[in-house]
């Protein structure tokens, strides 16, 4: 092998090792600096007013938002509560203006770091909720959540 190889394949070496290192970082620094997903139980009452489409996106919706902004969290339930929660979803909805509401729940364990800091360290958090808001036609948005 000439030099002039031996100085092109370590160079390539380098790059390999450098991405490798990089990728790794990353895949640590989204792991810690999220939410924790993974593990979600999702589930859903029967709906005179949701479609099954209507529901999953919405906790698509959920589910996203929780994995970018609850740091240090853990999802482990999320689900419709059924119809019961239609005149709460209601009010929702005039309140924002909107066609639609919905109010999802859920149940999530916070880990020592206590989240951003704003939520109780090595807890558990049940009955957590969401309301999201939509105008015919258009996605769901996430307007408010907690107890």
């Amino acid at each position: 092998m000439s030099e002039k190889s031996k100085k092109i394949v370590t160079i390539i070496v380098i790059i390999l090792v450098t991405l490798g290192i990089y990728s790794v970082g990353n895949a640590y620094i989204l792991k810690h600096n999220r939410g924790d997903v993974h593990e979600v139980q999702r589930s859903m009452a029967d709906s005179t007013v949701y479609n099954e489409n209507d529901i999953v996106s919405a906790m698509d919706f959920v589910q996203n938002h929780f994995f970018l902004t609850f740091r240090g969290c853990k999802l482990t339930a999320l689900w419709y509560p059924g119809d019961e929660t239609i005149a709460q979803a209601e009010e929702w909805a005039a309140k924002y203006d909107a066609d639609q509401a919905i109010v999802l729940v859920s149940n999530f364990d916070v880990d020592s770091s206590g989240g951003d800091g704003s939520l109780n360290p090595d807890s558990t958090y049940t009955n957590w909720k969401w309301i999201l808001t939509r105008d015919e036609g258009e996605d769901w948005v996430l307007e408010t959540w907690g107890y």
